[in-house]
């Protein structure tokens, strides 16, 4: 089982050292540290187009327009499909999933994030039409037969991918009789527009053929995960456990003995009772409030120190653009433009990083539309959001970063990077269109990259009161108690165990393993850290 394939985009390892010192803001960095605000009489002036500079989106009937449009293409596709084709099956297919995708992911996005009722409303009946279309093409028997036939011709194509959209075909029950496969559809549908309420607790039984679901539903959950297979998890856990029970209990003994300094007539450790203490144990290790080290995190300092890193991990930096009225959901919004060094424009990144009302408190990432490669040779350029609730960046100084903060910030622009950066051939398997654990491989790197000393003093190590590098001694000493101990384990020195196994044969025993080692060399750091919680 191969964790990554040697045409993983990411360069790993530094080219050369990050030692600059930023003297004064640079352009990006200072954008960032201003929240963008409306400027109605200048943007009355100039040309105005719709959301993500799409011009069918300058109204809410844009979408209705987009819908009518991608439901029209899917038919031609689908008559292409089932006539004898002239091309490969699956260039037929990723056409077929690129023109319903950028419909029904951006459709998405406006449904959560819009501010304007008559927007999100619109966006929401676009979502749920494609995506009724999509349970119908998922169970049409002729474009199963004619992709399954292709296949057994050896005409289909990609190999890989054709067998991808076989599994999606399988799992929404091309298998079943007529009926029973109609019967699916309806169920799919019937849960994709009472999901809001089924979220609120408003549950409803799923009817679906026992012959359509897997004896193991767990081995449903993970087929297409880099574990593979049920028994692969299972090894995998049960070797984490066994290296791992000793230093387990000693971290719950530690949290029952708070637990009884709190309340001495509780003597047992119950499950809700871990993430309290959990954090209780990292304040008092800490012992730092974030108004002590917030003002060394400024959004355009983090900003700049992920270009930085860009810069030099991946050759790309981020450049901040300027929206055209009418792109934007929301004025506070900014523009990214990821330009690689030799190959030009990789794709755009939108912010959106504070909180308003009515949008949802998660950090996350939304994928608007996914690279490809066009029939022209031209290559579709991915379009990503990145989203956080982040307070400030007003009048009275730019938006300031918890080391949480920073480490979602991070984590969020890694997904997005993973985007620009994966450019394969075909959108279905673009960016972070790839099994589910292994789309959290970037964002964790970036992560890693947040902790490491030498980037920290590089990249982020600057106080939005003057942009010149703070001392050393109070940096190691916020860095160590905030950064190495933040998640409660130690930084692993230089990201050894990621890079070590990124280009080798990964097993449940090897990577449990390894992961165990890792432990074990920082035994007498997690014994300190111990001790100081019992005391």
């Amino acid at each position: 089982m191969k964790l990554l394939k040697n045409t993983w985009p990411f360069r790993l390892g530094h080219r050369k050292k990050l030692n600059r010192c930023v003297s004064t803001w640079s352009p990006l960095a200072t954008a960032f540290n201003t929240r963008p605000t409306s400027r109605p009489i200048f943007d009355s002036l100039r040309d105005r187009t719709g959301l993500f500079n799409k011009p069918e989106l300058v109204s809410f009937e844009g979408f209705f327009s987009m819908r009518d449009q991608a439901i029209a293409a899917t038919d031609r596709l689908i008559e292409e499909a089932t006539s004898n084709p002239s091309r490969p099956m699956v260039e037929i297919f990723d056409e077929l999933s690129d023109t319903l995708c950028k419909v029904a992911d951006l459709a998405e996005f406006v449904r959560i994030a819009h501010p304007q009722s008559h927007f999100a409303s619109a966006a929401e009946d676009a979502c749920i039409s494609v995506s009724g279309v999509v349970e119908k093409l998922n169970t049409h028997k002729g474009l199963y037969e004619a992709l399954r036939d292709s296949v057994k011709r050896g005409t289909s194509g990609d190999q890989h991918l054709a067998e991808l959209f076989l599994f999606d075909f399988e799992q929404s029950g091309i298998q079943l009789a007529e009926e029973r496969r109609r019967r699916v559809v309806a169920l799919n549908d019937l849960i994709l527009q009472t999901g809001q309420r089924f979220m609120a607790g408003a549950a409803k039984p799923r009817r679906v053929p026992r012959s359509a679901v897997p004896n193991n539903v767990r081995q449903l959950a993970i087929k297409a995960s880099t574990m593979e297979t049920a028994a692969n998890v299972r090894q995998f856990l049960d070797i984490l456990s066994d290296n791992l029970y000793d230093r387990a209990k000693m971290d719950f003994d530690a949290m029952l003995q708070m637990k009884m300094k709190e309340t001495p007539y509780l003597n047992s450790l119950m499950c809700w009772d871990t993430p309290y203490f959990t954090q209780k144990a990292k304040t008092q290790l800490l012992n730092v409030a974030n108004s002590d080290f917030s003002p060394y995190f400024s959004l355009g300092g983090c900003m700049e120190g992920l270009n930085m890193l860009c810069e030099e991990l991946y050759g790309i930096s981020l450049k901040s653009e300027e929206m055209l009225p009418g792109e934007s959901w929301s004025p506070d919004v900014y523009k990214l433009a990821v330009v690689h060094e030799t190959e030009g424009l990789l794709g755009y990144i939108y912010c959106d990083l504070y909180e308003r009302p009515g949008k949802p408190h998660q950090d996350c990432h939304f994928t608007i539309q996914g690279g490809k490669l066009l029939p022209d040779g031209s290559y579709q350029n991915p379009i990503v959001v990145v989203m956080l609730s982040l307070s400030g960046g007003h009048r009275s100084g730019p938006a300031l970063l918890s080391a949480g903060g920073v480490d979602n910030l991070f984590h969020e622009v890694g997904h997005a990077l993973h985007s620009m950066l994966g450019r394969a051939p075909h959108q279905h398997v673009a960016g972070t269109r790839c099994a589910t654990d292994l789309a959290e491989v970037p964002s964790v790197l970036m992560e890693y990259f947040a902790a490491s000393p030498q980037v920290f003093y590089s990249a982020l190590d600057q106080h939005y009161h003057g942009p010149d590098a703070s001392s050393r001694g109070r940096t190691t000493e916020v860095l160590q108690r905030v950064q190495k101990q933040y998640y409660g384990l130690p930084y692993v020195e230089n990201t050894i165990l990621l890079r070590d196994y990124l280009q080798e044969e990964v097993t449940p025993t090897t990577l449990a393993n390894a992961l165990a080692e890792e432990l074990d060399y920082h035994k007498d750091h997690l014994d300190t850290v111990l001790k100081v919680i019992n005391k």
